[in-house]
């Protein structure tokens, strides 16, 4: 079953991303090689600024680690916008915390 869920997980064409407190990205599936334009390869190991506009790094470290801390987010819906390679703002994350 482990095999099937990582597999199935994987190859979801929506972007799924997983990073640790410090905000370097661990797994990147194929939906986000699609979504953001870089591959697994270029993104794993990378700081979640390859995908968070420059002029909105700031703020997003400030509620990163705040949130990494408590728990507890601004956004009700766990929602913020991203961006692609491309400089294209489209997508929309999901926070989950591992506790």
């Amino acid at each position: 079953m482990d095999r099937i869920l990582i597999q199935a997980v994987n190859d979801a064409p929506d972007a799924i991303l997983i990073s640790d407190r410090e905000g370097n990205i661990l797994f990147w599936n194929c939906g986000a090689e699609q979504m953001f334009g870089h591959t697994s390869a270029e993104a794993v190991g990378q700081s979640l600024d390859l995908i968070i506009p420059e002029n909105l790094r700031g703020r997003h470290w400030d509620g990163y680690h705040r949130v990494m801390a408590s728990g507890e987010t601004k956004y009700k819906t766990g929602e913020m916008g991203t961006f692609r390679r491309d400089g294209d703002v489209h997508a929309i994350m999901r926070f989950v915390r591992n506790a």
